[in-house]
């Protein structure tokens, strides 16, 4: 059975997300997905998607534009999260 998501799921929930993407993509270096070795991070995440952009906003990122995604049509935006900001 699938449950909803809990807060204190977070950290499994990264750790998995984690190993996920090192298994998908061995040619990176682990230390790519590090947060901490990085001032400045961006992404782009669809507007539409707003699980995605509380979770971000909560984690320091901040929106600096909005465009269309050329692919699908969707209203998308990009996000910086800066390190400087965050400590």
């Amino acid at each position: 059975m699938i449950r909803e998501f809990q807060i204190s799921d977070t950290q499994l929930v990264m750790q998995l997300w984690l190993a996920g993407n090192e298994d998908a993509h061995p040619f990176l270096a682990k230390e790519y997905y590090v947060k901490q070795l990085h001032t400045t991070l961006s992404l782009n995440v669809y507007q539409k998607n707003e699980r995605a952009l509380r979770f971000y906003r909560e984690n320091g990122f901040t929106i600096v534009s909005k465009q269309n995604d050329e692919h699908t049509g969707e209203i998308e935006f990009t996000m910086i999260w800066n390190k400087n900001k965050v400590e």
